[in-house]
């Protein structure tokens, strides 16, 4: 945003260059062309500019740094202490890669969290997260910038006759591989919850096994301090209970921090952020007086709506077509000639929604009649945008439940402590009839 205001401060005191546009005037084009590599550059470098400036983050508990690894009794005891660690932490940031759901000690952390913190903020960053981004910005940014150059006047004339038959056009190969892309994040999510249906405390890995005995003698504890199986049960027993309870909370909490499509929101609405900047560009046109605010305003909600509605269903909608089968390869199949197929009326779908949304706007520049009608278009579309994003997850995590647990566990903590506290004054009493005797 700053660098976006920026750009436009210098675009109006002549500093940038600009271009004629048929719509709304004289605007600048450095926000469209440079804006998402700024946008990156920020994402990726800014947490360092906080760090030289000495505003530190947030605190982590990192365990391969905050657990000792070498000593054999200091790394049994930073184990045994690992819910309190957990039972004091705000948040948890999980980077998940493939064997995450495998291994032993982080499903251990992830299960001690949603029960310890209920309220708590669980944050999935698949490995494969980064990648998608900026290639899917890449390729939003490249669709973004045609739109942009097809509507200067002088680029216009010259070189594009018709620039929406040619974004058209270009927005096929673009949006294929956009499918490929996809299907790794579809192939991604569809392994994960796979992992966690399937999951067997018995099975999962230990990079150590001598660690094994030490984490599921604490998991047995930890369910029979939860009350879910009790000391007479066996660990045997309670480990059954942790594969259940695994099984149980897990898959919702995953879906939470991801979404049902494996990607959320504001992962999808980063990757347009070439169609967020483009009012940044235009408003140099209202401010130079050469045209209204009713054009420009115009801009502003066409721009948006292609950013924040129109795109993110168009990737809900490749995600569900790519969610089919997603690790069989492309070939000569009906399979791969039915996903093309799905493809290409997406496609359809997809223009024809932004070709009506950006009619309706610039009729409504002119008369005020289609205003109604222009609305009513962009309400369905974020309408839309929200019931496929924001609606409740099929497998949603049982906060009610998980609190409970966690207040019977802060119970047995209060009832444990009247205990040690009544042994020590009888203790004390004990002592007293001795020395009265």
């Amino acid at each position: 945003l700053l660098a976006a205001c920026s750009m436009t401060a210098l675009t109006f005191l002549g500093l940038l260059p600009t271009a004629e546009f048929q719509a709304v005037g004289r605007g600048g084009i450095a926000c469209t062309l440079v804006g998402p590599w700024v946008f990156l550059l920020a994402l990726f470098t800014f947490h360092e500019v906080l760090a030289r400036l000495g505003l530190s983050g947030p605190a982590v508990f990192l365990d391969k740094t905050c657990i000792h690894q070498t000593n054999k009794q200091l790394k049994r005891e930073g184990i045994m202490r690992q819910a309190a660690f957990l039972k004091h932490s705000e948040s948890m940031v999980i980077v998940y890669s493939r064997d995450y759901l495998a291994r032993l000690w982080t499903v251990y952390e992830l299960a001690s969290m949603l029960v310890l913190q209920p309220r708590g903020k669980v944050v999935v960053l698949p490995t494969v997260l980064p990648r998608i981004l900026c290639l899917g910005m890449l390729l939003v940014t490249t669709l973004g910038n045609i739109f942009r150059l097809g509507e200067a006047r002088d680029f216009k004339d010259s070189v594009l006759r018709d620039s929406s038959a040619v974004a058209a056009v270009l927005s096929v190969p673009l949006s294929f591989l956009a499918l490929v892309l996809l299907r790794r994040v579809a192939a991604e999510h569809q392994d994960m919850l796979r992992r966690v249906a399937d999951f067997s405390i018995q099975s999962a890995t230990c990079h150590l096994e001598e660690d094994r005995e030490v984490i599921e003698g604490n998991v047995a504890a930890f369910v029979q301090c939860l009350g879910l199986a009790s000391p007479e049960d066996g660990a045997k027993h309670a480990l059954e209970v942790f594969n259940d309870l695994v099984r149980e909370r897990v898959p919702g909490a995953l879906q939470h921090s991801l979404g049902r499509l494996g990607l959320r929101y504001r992962t999808v609405a980063a990757m347009s952020c070439v169609f967020l900047l483009r009012p940044f560009d235009t408003v140099n046109a209202y401010l130079h007086g050469e045209r209204p605010f009713s054009s420009i305003a115009g801009e502003v909600v066409g721009s948006w709506t292609i950013g924040l509605a129109i795109i993110p269903l168009a990737v809900a909608g490749i995600l569900c077509i790519a969610s089919d089968k997603p690790d069989r390869k492309f070939g000569w199949s009906a399979f791969t000639a039915m996903l093309l197929l799905k493809h290409a009326v997406l496609v359809v779908l997809v223009f024809g929604s932004w070709y009506a949304c950006n009619l309706s706007i610039r009729r409504a520049r002119r008369h005020r009649s289609w205003c109604a009608l222009s609305a009513v278009i962009v309400v369905v579309l974020a309408a839309a945008t929200a019931y496929v994003y924001l609606r409740p997850s099929r497998q949603p995590v049982q906060w009610n439940s998980m609190t409970r647990l966690s207040s019977r566990l802060r119970e047995r903590e209060g009832q444990q402590a009247d205990q040690d506290v009544a042994k020590e004054s009888d203790g004390h009493a004990a002592e007293h009839d001795r020395v009265n005797v």
